[in-house]
Protein backbone atom coordinates (compact mmCIF):
# COMPACT_ATOMS: atom_id res chain seq x y z
CA UNK A 1 0.00 0.00 0.00
CA UNK A 2 1.38 2.90 -0.96
CA UNK A 3 -1.02 5.26 2.33
CA UNK A 4 1.81 3.39 4.56
CA UNK A 5 -0.83 0.46 5.51
CA UNK A 6 0.39 -2.80 5.09
CA UNK A 7 -2.78 -4.15 3.53
CA UNK A 8 -5.62 -3.04 1.86
CA UNK A 9 -7.78 -4.59 4.73
CA UNK A 10 -5.75 -1.86 7.06
CA UNK A 11 -6.20 0.82 4.85
CA UNK A 12 -10.04 0.11 4.80
CA UNK A 13 -10.61 0.06 8.90
CA UNK A 14 -8.49 2.88 9.13
CA UNK A 15 -9.28 5.34 6.27
CA UNK A 16 -12.34 4.37 3.88
CA UNK A 17 -14.44 2.86 6.54
CA UNK A 18 -14.75 5.70 8.73
CA UNK A 19 -15.09 8.37 6.26
CA UNK A 20 -17.63 7.00 4.42
CA UNK A 21 -19.63 5.32 7.63
CA UNK A 22 -19.28 1.85 6.30
CA UNK A 23 -20.05 -1.31 8.24
CA UNK A 24 -17.99 -4.93 8.38
CA UNK A 25 -19.87 -7.09 7.00
CA UNK A 26 -20.81 -10.20 9.43
CA UNK A 27 -20.95 -13.08 6.36
CA UNK A 28 -17.86 -11.94 4.16
CA UNK A 29 -15.37 -10.04 6.14
CA UNK A 30 -13.35 -8.49 3.10
CA UNK A 31 -16.85 -6.68 2.12
CA UNK A 32 -18.27 -3.18 3.62
CA UNK A 33 -21.30 -1.88 3.07
CA UNK A 34 -24.33 0.60 4.38
CA UNK A 35 -22.09 3.78 3.31
CA UNK A 36 -22.82 7.36 2.31
CA UNK A 37 -21.54 7.64 -1.64
CA UNK A 38 -19.86 10.53 -2.11
CA UNK A 39 -20.88 11.11 -5.31
CA UNK A 40 -25.15 11.52 -4.55
CA UNK A 41 -24.46 11.72 -0.95
CA UNK A 42 -26.93 8.68 -0.65
CA UNK A 43 -27.05 7.15 2.38
CA UNK A 44 -26.54 3.21 3.27
CA UNK A 45 -25.71 2.90 -0.65
CA UNK A 46 -21.95 2.32 -0.87
CA UNK A 47 -20.40 -0.84 -1.10
CA UNK A 48 -16.78 -1.63 -0.68
CA UNK A 49 -15.24 -4.75 -1.74
CA UNK A 50 -11.23 -5.67 -1.28
CA UNK A 51 -11.17 -8.65 -4.28
CA UNK A 52 -7.27 -9.70 -4.77
CA UNK A 53 -5.46 -6.87 -4.42
CA UNK A 54 -8.17 -4.52 -5.61
CA UNK A 55 -10.55 -1.86 -4.20
CA UNK A 56 -14.15 -2.40 -5.65
CA UNK A 57 -16.50 0.73 -4.94
CA UNK A 58 -20.44 0.19 -5.97
CA UNK A 59 -23.67 2.47 -5.15
CA UNK A 60 -26.73 1.04 -5.10
CA UNK A 61 -29.04 3.99 -5.27
CA UNK A 62 -31.27 3.27 -8.30
CA UNK A 63 -30.09 4.98 -11.01
CA UNK A 64 -26.21 4.01 -9.47
CA UNK A 65 -23.91 5.97 -9.96
CA UNK A 66 -20.98 5.82 -12.18
CA UNK A 67 -18.12 3.61 -11.79
CA UNK A 68 -15.47 6.07 -12.94
CA UNK A 69 -17.21 9.11 -11.14
CA UNK A 70 -17.32 6.99 -7.73
CA UNK A 71 -13.46 5.93 -8.32
CA UNK A 72 -12.16 9.42 -8.60
CA UNK A 73 -14.36 10.96 -5.98
CA UNK A 74 -12.99 8.61 -3.69
CA UNK A 75 -9.47 8.48 -5.01
CA UNK A 76 -9.57 12.52 -4.78
CA UNK A 77 -10.23 12.91 -1.39
CA UNK A 78 -7.43 9.44 -0.78
CA UNK A 79 -4.95 9.82 -3.40
CA UNK A 80 -2.69 7.65 -1.35
CA UNK A 81 -5.00 5.03 -0.68
CA UNK A 82 -6.63 4.07 -3.78
CA UNK A 83 -5.91 4.59 -7.69
CA UNK A 84 -7.71 6.69 -10.00
CA UNK A 85 -7.28 4.24 -12.50
CA UNK A 86 -9.52 0.66 -12.32
CA UNK A 87 -7.14 -2.31 -12.36
CA UNK A 88 -6.82 -3.97 -15.52
CA UNK A 89 -8.22 -7.58 -16.27
CA UNK A 90 -5.86 -10.17 -15.82
CA UNK A 91 -6.56 -12.73 -18.93
CA UNK A 92 -7.62 -16.06 -18.59
CA UNK A 93 -4.03 -17.82 -18.73
CA UNK A 94 -5.07 -21.42 -18.10
CA UNK A 95 -5.92 -22.22 -21.82
CA UNK A 96 -2.53 -20.38 -23.04
CA UNK A 97 -0.99 -22.63 -20.29
CA UNK A 98 -2.19 -26.11 -21.51
CA UNK A 99 -1.42 -24.91 -24.78
CA UNK A 100 2.19 -24.58 -23.87
CA UNK A 101 2.52 -27.42 -21.61
CA UNK A 102 1.16 -29.93 -24.14
CA UNK A 103 3.27 -28.50 -26.92
CA UNK A 104 6.00 -30.93 -27.30
CA UNK A 105 8.32 -28.91 -29.34
CA UNK A 106 8.83 -26.11 -27.11
CA UNK A 107 12.54 -26.27 -24.91
CA UNK A 108 12.27 -27.06 -20.75
CA UNK A 109 13.78 -23.63 -20.70
CA UNK A 110 11.17 -21.87 -22.99
CA UNK A 111 8.40 -23.47 -21.58
CA UNK A 112 9.81 -22.08 -18.23
CA UNK A 113 10.20 -18.83 -20.05
CA UNK A 114 7.27 -18.42 -21.24
CA UNK A 115 4.74 -19.72 -18.24
CA UNK A 116 6.65 -17.18 -16.37
CA UNK A 117 5.67 -14.61 -18.85
CA UNK A 118 2.13 -15.34 -18.88
CA UNK A 119 1.38 -15.53 -14.95
CA UNK A 120 3.17 -12.53 -13.75
CA UNK A 121 2.88 -10.61 -16.86
CA UNK A 122 6.56 -9.79 -17.40
CA UNK A 123 8.79 -9.07 -20.59
CA UNK A 124 11.09 -12.05 -21.50
CA UNK A 125 13.85 -10.14 -20.67
CA UNK A 126 12.59 -9.69 -17.01
CA UNK A 127 11.24 -13.51 -16.66
CA UNK A 128 14.78 -14.60 -18.10
CA UNK A 129 16.37 -12.52 -15.45
CA UNK A 130 14.17 -13.78 -12.47
CA UNK A 131 14.91 -17.45 -14.11
CA UNK A 132 18.48 -16.52 -13.51
CA UNK A 133 18.75 -17.15 -17.42
CA UNK A 134 22.34 -16.83 -18.79
CA UNK A 135 22.40 -14.82 -21.81
CA UNK A 136 23.17 -18.06 -23.85
CA UNK A 137 20.29 -19.52 -22.44
CA UNK A 138 18.26 -15.96 -23.20
CA UNK A 139 18.63 -16.03 -26.79
CA UNK A 140 17.60 -19.52 -26.89
CA UNK A 141 14.85 -19.73 -25.13
CA UNK A 142 13.32 -16.40 -26.77
CA UNK A 143 14.13 -17.81 -30.34
CA UNK A 144 11.09 -20.20 -29.96
CA UNK A 145 8.65 -16.98 -28.85
CA UNK A 146 8.38 -15.69 -32.35
CA UNK A 147 8.34 -11.80 -33.10
CA UNK A 148 6.54 -9.54 -31.22
CA UNK A 149 5.96 -11.85 -28.29
CA UNK A 150 9.47 -10.59 -26.27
Amino acid sequence: MRCGEDALEDCVIKHLAPAYGLRRSKDDPQQWAQGRCPVCLGSHCLTLAIKGRRIELNCHRQPGCDQDTLRAKVAARFRLCIALARPKRQPDIRADAEELALDGTLSASTLRLRLLMLTSGLSAREAADKLGYSRSTYYAATANLGRGKR
